[in-house]
C-alpha cells in the first residue's frame, strides 16, 4: 500500500492527463491489494489511498470536455437561471433580484428540486408511530405538599442518610490500580506464553457477572 500510494503521488500529474488510464490501473491493483487485508493499519492505508485516488479523480473530471468546450460553472449557474425563468445577467434583473423577498430564493429551488427528482430515486419517508398518539401532560406537583412530606419525614426519622460527597480522586487512583494489574497479568502471560495470543473475549468475558465484564473491557480499553 506504502508502494501504491508513493507511486501514485510520483506519478500525479500523468494520472490527472485525461488520456492516461493510470488511475483505472491504480484501483484495480489496490483491489487486489484490499482481498489480503488481514488488519487495522492495513485498513487504513486502503482509506488513504481511496482519499488521494478520489482527490485525482475530481481533478481528472474537471479537465474532461463535452463537445469540446469545458465545463463553466458560472454558465452553468446562468444556465439554472434561465431554467427557472431568472435572468441575472441583465442589469434590471439583477437589481430586481438583489431586492427581492424569500419566496423567489425559494421557487427557484423548488423548481429544480423538481426537476432533479424525476432523475433520482429516492427512499420512502419515514415516520414515527409516536406521531398517531396524542400525550397527556402529566399533571402538577404541588411544592407544599413535597414541603409537607419532608416535613413528617423528619418528625418520623425516616430521612435517608445524605450521600457523602464523591471523591474523584481516588476513583481515578482505583482506576489506575485495576489498569495497572490488568497490564501486568497480560505481562505475565506473555512471558510465560510467549508464542500464544490472548483470546480478547476469554480476558475480559466474566461469565457469571455483567457488570464485571464491561468493567474488563473498559480497563482493558
Amino acid at each position: 500500500y506504502w508502494q501504491l500510494i508513493y507511486n501514485v503521488q510520483q506519478n500525479r500529474d500523468d494520472i490527472v492527463n485525461t488520456a492516461s488510464d493510470s488511475l483505472t490501473e491504480a484501483l484495480e491493483e489496490a483491489n487486489v491489494l484490499f482481498d489480503g487485508v488481514s488488519r487495522t493499519r492495513e485498513a487504513a492505508l486502503d482509506a488513504q489511498f481511496l482519499v488521494l485516488a478520489s482527490d485525482l479523480g475530481k481533478e481528472k473530471a474537471k479537465q474532461l470536455n463535452s463537445n469540446t468546450s469545458f465545463f463553466n460553472q458560472v454558465a452553468f449557474c446562468d444556465f439554472l437561471f434561465l431554467f427557472v425563468g431568472l435572468n441575472w445577467m441583465e442589469d434590471d434583473e439583477q437589481d430586481e433580484l438583489s431586492g427581492c423577498d424569500d419566496n423567489v430564493p425559494l421557487s427557484f429551488w423548488e423548481t429544480v428540486q423538481k426537476e432533479a427528482s424525476s432523475w433520482m430515486l429516492r427512499a420512502e419517508t419515514f415516520h414515527f408511530i409516536f406521531g398517531s398518539f396524542k400525550s397527556e401532560p402529566s399533571a402538577p406537583k404541588h411544592r407544599l405538599d413535597h414541603q409537607k412530606k419532608v416535613h413528617k419525614m423528619e418528625e418520623n426519622g425516616d430521612m435517608p442518610t445524605k450521600l457523602r460527597k464523591v471523591d474523584l480522586n481516588s476513583n481515578q487512583e482505583a482506576t489506575e490500580k485495576e489498569v495497572e494489574r490488568i497490564l501486568g497479568l497480560l505481562q505475565m502471560y506473555f512471558r510465560k506464553y510467549p508464542d500464544t495470543p490472548v483470546s480478547y473475549f476469554e480476558f475480559v468475558i466474566d461469565p457469571n457477572s455483567f457488570s464485571r465484564t464491561v468493567e474488563n473491557i473498559f480497563y482493558v480499553s
